[in-house]
């Protein structure tokens, strides 16, 4: 019995060793990648057109938020196996996720639609202005936060509990809501 404990100990242990070297490399890459990509946009290094480059700078923005309010903290309870930013950072960490995944999986599609756009009408493209391109982008973040607004107003007004999934090798904050 006390064998098959130890077995489960161990294992569980390799996991948690695995995952918290997995997740901080998603961490590293995701944070140096996209600060890449945003000092390039800064620098006006990437020659694409001005919807797509505002476009790839927000996705990266997008990005990079999700590696460090997201998978960082997720590394950091992994690695010491208890909340190190409390509660309160289980409820930033599930905002920040909520927002950025569904801006994420706005931008990819406008981005898609802006290339077809100067694939079918190229001498339109032409005209299309940095402020075209932000207008599309604040429709995204506010269509995001918009989204996210009703579990925010929830939250706030039903007080839901934070459960921490301790079962897999990396402990996860879920909001409850019973």
């Amino acid at each position: 019995m006390a064998t098959s404990f130890m077995c489960q100990l161990n294992i569980l242990t390799g996991l948690r060793v695995g995952w918290c070297s997995f997740s901080f490399l998603l961490t590293l890459l995701g944070v140096s990648g996209n600060s890449v990509i945003l000092w390039a946009g800064y620098k006006n290094q990437i020659k694409l057109d001005k919807i797509s480059t505002t476009l790839v700078g927000h996705l990266a923005l997008s990005d990079w938020l999700m590696s460090v309010f997201v998978l960082f903290p997720i590394f950091l309870n992994s690695a010491f196996n208890k909340l190190i930013m409390g509660y309160t950072g289980c409820y930033v960490a599930v905002f920040v996720e909520y927002i950025t995944l569904t801006t994420t999986f706005l931008f990819i599609p406008g981005l898609c639609t802006s290339k077809l756009g100067t694939i079918l009408f190229p001498f339109k493209a032409r005209l299309w202005t940095k402020k075209h391109a932000l207008i599309l982008v604040g429709i995204i973040w506010i269509i995001g936060i918009v989204f996210l607004g009703p579990m925010v107003f929830i939250i706030f007004t039903e007080q839901p509990t934070v459960l921490l999934d301790e079962t897999r090798a990396f402990l996860s904050c879920k909001i409850s809501f019973d």
